[in-house]
């Protein structure tokens, strides 16, 4: 019998945002500004998700309920993120726990496709391999940045949703679960 071997399909870099040059961040395209829209081709209307699914029940429907924790989490990321520019990291992290709080809640709602499994996931990871460290403000604002992704666009291709967790990395939060490395050299001995 072939020995079995384990191949990371999509390698992620661990690296410190002290390590990573600005220049690096750019190339992935972490921004250091809060996104408010995305692009719509000229001539063309933006339709929003509250245009789409405007009557949504948020009891009875998954994704009415990833709307709302959405929104609730972008609420308190905005929060988070002015609490940082104004140099209260106090307020910024008690935002933050509120937010990390809504992460399993919206988990939940994977159901919604692999996209939006990968993002939530890559977000409650990277907050948790933080180890009670201070989150800094190009962090809150990226994540903010893919919350607002994943509110405007709850049915974004993988891809993209790679490339949102690209940039988080970016700005040094680690999306891999923590012991991953361990469990990755014991089945590979």
């Amino acid at each position: 019998m072939a020995d079995a071997k384990i191949v990371q399909l999509f390698p992620t870099r661990v690296t410190a945002a002290s390590d990573m040059p600005s220049e690096q961040m750019q190339s992935v395209g972490v921004t250091a500004r809060v996104v408010d829209e995305i692009s719509v081709p000229r001539g063309r209307t933006a339709l929003t998700v509250d245009d789409l699914y405007g009557e949504l029940d948020t009891s009875q429907s998954i994704l009415g309920s990833a709307l709302r924790l959405l929104n609730e989490a972008e609420s308190k990321l905005i929060e988070g993120q002015a609490s940082a520019a104004g140099g209260d990291q106090i307020l910024a992290d008690d935002a933050i726990q509120h937010f990390q709080a809504l992460l399993p809640e919206l988990f939940c709602c994977r159901s919604l496709g692999d996209s939006f499994a990968t993002v939530v996931n890559a977000l409650f990871h990277g907050l948790k391999n933080l180890n009670g460290l201070p989150i800094r403000e190009a962090q809150i604002t990226q994540i903010l940045n893919s919350i607002r992704v994943l509110r405007r666009r709850p049915f974004l291709e993988y891809g993209e949703a790679l490339a949102v967790v690209g940039r988080l990395e970016a700005t040094g939060l680690r999306s891999d679960p923590q012991g991953l490395a361990t469990i990755e050299e014991v089945l590979l001995a």
